[in-house]
């Protein structure tokens, strides 16, 4: 008996060994890569600055929006016109997004005073996935009072665009279709040919 003990030692060492190697290894692993886990979810930063001042602001439309696209991030600059005193909320519709329209809301915490202030809301969403995106900014939501869509836009999320840029056919593409080969939408500020202000 003490013979097979003798000779079984040196495999029972061997294969505790290996089991505690790879078992040590499997979290270090997983550690090292943890988006082989889980993807990276999408987040919505936002910073607003506020503006007032006893002007009517004549000539100064309600809204506008800039976009820009980086390395996986849509940034808004939105400039709306709206009472002072607000202080506002910015959030990300998640369920929209998993069908690819990036839904953004607008709440005011705040209170609301008689007179209008300037406000730029600089919106910052990502990282996000290759592909296009229906974007929608809907606001301002104040106690009862039911957001509206203020503006809506595309995005792109990598080099090459799905739909058709249509820009100088003497139309306004406004309202367009979500398929690949639909014109792009079109704006007096992406295309000032077609889309004439006033």
């Amino acid at each position: 008996m003490k013979g097979i003990w003798k000779a079984m030692f040196p495999v029972i060492v061997m294969a505790t060994a290996v089991m505690l190697y790879v078992v040590g290894a499997l979290p270090i692993q997983l550690f090292e890569n943890p988006q082989t886990i889980t993807e990276l979810k999408p987040q919505l930063n936002y910073n607003v600055i506020s503006a007032c001042c006893p002007t009517l602001y004549e000539g100064v439309e309600t809204d506008q929006v800039s976009l820009d696209v980086k390395e996986g991030y849509i940034r808004l600059e939105h400039t709306i016109l709206y009472p002072c005193c607000a202080e506002f909320s910015v959030v990300l519709d998640e369920k929209s997004l998993e069908q690819g329209v990036i839904v953004i809301k607008e709440k005011n915490v705040g209170e609301i005073c008689r007179c209008i202030c300037q406000y730029v809301i600089d919106i910052q969403v990502g990282p996000l996935s290759k592909g296009k995106y229906l974007i929608q900014i809907w606001g301002v939501e104040f106690q009862d009072q039911e957001p509206f869509l203020r503006w809506t836009g595309e995005a792109f999320i990598g080099s090459e665009k799905v739909c058709k840029d249509m820009c100088g056919d003497g139309i306004c593409q406004e309202v367009v279709c979500m398929a690949v080969g639909c014109p792009c939408p079109e704006t007096p500020d992406t295309c000032p040919i077609d889309c004439k202000k006033g």
